[in-house]
Parts: structure tokens; sequence; C-alpha cells
């Protein structure tokens, strides 16, 4: 089952509401790997899905990657950050989240 990044977002009072997406930033770590884009060849799913066998966690990447807006901004040839282990990512994410709901 998919990560559930809005869950964090949304309202109490009114579940149709969410608040905005936060800027989420993910710390470097020894472990993190290192792939050299190929815009003709891959998308962040399919390395997504290749890392974490979930291609809904490309968000990951682009959150790693912060240089970059949107997927269509990565050049051919950038070296991207895909940060690593899965379940220390989504802990510091879920901290970030958590963190920001509560304000």
């Amino acid at each position: 089952m998919p990560f559930d990044f809005y869950k964090y977002l949304k309202d109490p009072n009114n579940p149709k509401l969410l608040k905005d997406m936060p800027t989420i930033s993910i710390k470097k770590r020894n472990t993190d790997k290192y792939i050299i884009y190929d815009r003709g060849k891959v998308r962040l799913d399919y390395i997504a899905g290749q890392v974490y066998s979930d291609e809904t966690l490309w968000r990951l990447i682009m959150w790693a990657n912060p240089e970059y807006f949107i997927e269509f901004d990565i050049p051919t040839g950038a070296v991207l950050r895909v940060p690593y282990p899965m379940n220390d990512v989504i802990s510091e994410v879920t901290q970030q989240l958590v963190n920001y709901s509560s304000q």
C-alpha cells in the first residue's frame, strides 16, 4: 500500500480541506544512492520502484534533490541523490509533516 503523505495535512474538522505541502528537506546519509539520470530512458517512478519497490515514493527523490522543481527540470546526465534506506527517510519526512501539521 502506498505511503499517504497527505494524511498529515488533512484538517481534522473538515477532511475535505488540506494544508499546503510544506517544503521537505531530506538529510544526506552515507547510505544514499546516486544515479545518473537519463530523461529518455527512465522516470522517477521507475527509479523509486527499483530502489524502494514502490513507484509512488518518487517524491522522496524529488525532495532529496531540491535544485529541481519538477521531474521535467532534470537534465539528462544529472546526478540524482536517492535517499536510502527507505524506512529512515519515511520516518524523517513523517516527523516533518507531523511538526508542520501541529502548527
